[in-house]
């Protein structure tokens, strides 16, 4: 394989290491095998590409909708330095290869905010398309069992009534969850 696959060509973004850049080759590879297994199939152009295209670019991340035991829901303000910056959104991260979503949401709660939390449920998820990314959103409903909250990466949080959460700049791939959870 080329030196777009190595370590040393994903060296320029500064949040690469050793671990991230191999488990970036992982995902490349699947990516490749499954792209090369779909082009030997035929079930027409239109329906590859739109399907190569999709599992070039989609992102799945979990978000917690962590509610407290008076009903309230923790929402959080992303930092300046984060992409968009200072919107609004549920907690979570990135599913790493070979990871659950549900794994995933406990170990990116424990990073992001220092708190265990417990799923209940889940709620559909959401496919939102940026200019430069696919993100799908897998949202939780979710208690926090340990520990207060402590910010590591966010700006701001605050715990808010169901009614009150659309008044919130919300990250635009989060506001059919928050739309969702609000109805239910």
């Amino acid at each position: 394989m080329g030196k777009e696959w190595g370590w040393m060509s994903l060296q320029r973004h500064k949040s690469a290491t050793p671990q991230s850049c191999t488990q970036d080759l992982r995902q490349k590879r699947i990516r490749l095998f499954i792209i090369t297994f779909l082009k030997s199939l035929s079930p027409g152009e239109g329906f590859r590409v739109r399907l190569i295209s999709y599992l070039r670019n989609v992102i799945k991340v979990t978000c917690a909708i962590i509610v407290n035991a008076g009903g309230l829901v923790l929402v959080a303000q992303r930092s300046e330095t984060m992409s968009l910056p200072l919107k609004w959104e549920f907690p979570g991260g990135k599913i790493e290869p070979g990871e659950t979503a549900e794994a995933c949401l406990i170990r990116e709660i424990k990073e992001e905010l220092h708190v265990d939390v417990e799923i209940v449920s889940s709620l559909p998820p959401n496919t939102h398309k940026y200019p430069n990314v696919t993100i799908q959103l897998i949202p939780f409903v979710c208690r926090i069992t340990s520990a207060q909250v402590l910010l590591k990466e966010h700006r701001d949080f605050k715990w808010l009534p169901k009614d009150e959460l659309l008044a919130l700049d919300w990250a635009e791939a989060d506001v059919p969850i928050v739309k969702h959870y609000i109805e239910t």
